[in-house]
């Protein structure tokens, strides 16, 4: 078992190296310095045919090694139920709206506000269209926006 102590000691190694606690869960050092927890495991459990997962916990200094003790307790609950903990972890981020397409959406409607204040006088997202700062858009002359469109 990892204690407080070993794990603050411990230095830079030259290759990646592996401090196991247990019940899956160990401390990754890299190369940088970096010190991450990880949390392996199986899944689906108890069938000959199960693959090996690995999930990352957080960063040492960020989270210690009781709150990453944690996380791993909670991983295994979950493993145990029949829930791969990736799986949550993934559908927990799309459900925030934390993926590339709602980030990409929010940004593109952002450059379509600020087109439109440029265009008139009233601005649409309420600050003053004089004094925003307006991001430039690719002109009708730009040669890739005459490119066909398929979808």
């Amino acid at each position: 078992m990892l204690s407080e102590n070993v794990i603050r000691f411990s230095r830079p190694v030259t290759r990646k190296q592996k401090l196991f606690d247990e019940k899956g869960l160990y401390l990754l050092l890299t190369p940088r310095g970096s010190r991450l927890w990880r949390f392996k495991y199986r899944f689906p459990p108890r069938v000959p045919a199960n693959k090996e997962k690995c999930i990352s916990l957080g960063a040492y200094p960020e989270v210690s090694l009781e709150r990453a003790r944690k996380r791993r307790d909670a991983a295994r609950v979950d493993v145990a139920n029949g829930t791969d903990p990736s799986l949550r972890r993934v559908c927990e981020t799309i459900c925030r709206g934390n993926t590339f397409e709602a980030v990409a959406r929010e940004f593109l409607s952002v450059l379509r506000c600020r087109h439109q204040c440029r265009k008139s006088l009233a601005c649409c997202c309420g600050s003053d269209s004089a004094d925003s700062e307006a991001v430039a858009l690719p002109s009708s002359s730009h040669p890739r926006t005459h490119q066909r469109v398929y979808g």
